[in-house]
């Protein structure tokens, strides 16, 4: 209806800048990213200093995963009108969108010198705050926002983000109920009140610290830590066979580290699958969480049931294929849904399908082995050794290829 609307006007005044702008960022919102080109363009070529073209391009090029396009645009239009607050907070939103915590602090203080009630500004600010750790700040901040509009949803949910990486789940769960009270399609606040629900588990709530920390750090940094630790787990399993006599002292350090890496996988979507059981947050959880939640269900009571069967087994090889061809499955069917839609997507459904190929094999050769005479089973395990490596360095390496898809944004 909008964009029939606007198509009209624009018949009837094809040089009306307004008129395209909307038309633009209507197709944006369609989706329907050659139309929404066009109009944009037009705009500019009747009027390349209309300054509120160039803030609706930042925010239809944002909406594209194109931060430094969406940067460019809005800086155009500081430069055309640099005394429009919101414009600030578009900047700053860009910033967010890059993780430059600072900058984006910089841009919402710039729009606050000129209207310091400004409720964007605002919450803009205390969203760079509480990324660079500083949460008090952030909350008075957000307070304060909420004085001037207590019925902002944004500014509940960015409070309530801030309030749960302070560690304040009871708090932080009533405002995102209050976000969604106002607006029951913020998604961020669902997300947030399912986080909220889960952390009330201490286990995961230490996750949780350690979720919220990475989402803080630049890319470099995230992949600094991920290698690290494997770097260090590497390092204390090569001291221990140099030093056999000391090698009881590093079990400890082993089991944490691969306890901690299976939780850094799963956790989420397990305790999804524990929160199923509350009424509550069986209501809260997301259509893609549950089919996740699914999947980690049916991977770990495979792998496992296949480990209890494995100590008492008469044959074990079998029953280790089996555990192993549904737990290297985990770190990719946990993250199908985290990925990008586009090539993001398909890449981690093609590894989830190649690795589910390699453990069908290993699983099929270790049922065939049991039903066929034993010398030809004997055989049939042991050419299954080869998937079965393929399957273990497929299943360390999709570790960090998923954390890789996860990351990756798809420029539209």
């Amino acid at each position: 209806m909008a964009t029939e609307t606007l198509q009209s006007a624009i018949q009837r005044d094809p040089n009306n800048p307004v008129a395209h702008t909307y038309a633009a960022l209507a197709c944006g919102a369609l989706e329907q990213a050659n139309k929404s080109d066009f109009h944009m363009q037009e705009a500019l070529r009747i009027n390349p200093e209309f300054s509120f073209a160039h803030f609706i391009h930042s925010t239809i090029l944002s909406s594209r995963n194109r931060a430094d396009d969406a940067e460019r645009s809005i800086r155009e239009a500081i430069r055309i009108d640099p005394d429009v607050p919101v414009y600030y907070a578009r900047l700053g939103e860009v910033m967010l969108e890059t993780k430059a915590w600072s900058a984006a602090q910089q841009a919402a203080e710039q729009g606050l010198a000129l209207d310091p009630d400004d409720v964007k500004c605002l919450n803009i600010r205390a969203t760079a705050l509480t990324k660079q750790g500083k949460t008090q700040d952030a909350a008075d901040s957000m307070r304060t926002a909420l004085r001037r509009d207590p019925d902002n949803a944004d500014t509940h949910t960015n409070l309530g983000w801030s309030l749960l990486q302070a560690g304040e789940h009871q708090q932080a769960a009533e405002h995102f109920g209050e976000a969604l009270r106002i607006n029951p399609q913020d998604e961020m606040a669902r997300v947030g009140l399912v986080e909220c629900l889960k952390a009330r588990n201490v286990v995961y709530s230490l996750m949780l610290r350690y979720f919220l920390w990475m989402s803080q750090q630049s890319g470099r940094m995230r992949w600094f830590v991920i290698i690290g630790l494997f770097v260090g787990y590497r390092a204390v399993q090569a001291f221990a066979r140099a030093n056999p006599e000391y090698a009881v002292w590093t079990y400890p350090v082993v089991a944490a580290y691969i306890a901690f890496v299976l939780m850094s996988w799963i956790a989420s979507p397990l305790f999804d699958l524990v929160l199923r059981l509350d009424r509550l947050g069986r209501l809260a959880l997301s259509k893609e969480q549950i089919q996740t939640s699914n999947w980690i269900g049916i991977c770990l009571i495979g792998s496992a049931s296949s480990l209890l069967f494995l100590f008492g087994a008469h044959t074990p090889l079998p029953t280790l294929y089996v555990a192993v061809s549904f737990a290297v499955l985990l770190p990719s069917v946990a993250h199908i849904h985290d990925c990008d839609k586009g090539w993001p997507r398909y890449a981690i459904l093609a590894i989830f399908g190649l690795l589910a190929l390699l453990g069908s094999i290993c699983v099929g050769a270790s049922i065939a082995s049991q039903v066929v005479p034993e010398d030809t089973g004997t055989l049939m395990l042991h050419l299954a050794v080869f998937p079965f490596f393929a399957l273990c360095f497929g299943g360390v390496a999709s570790q960090f290829a998923t954390n890789f898809l996860v990351a990756a944004r798809v420029r539209r």
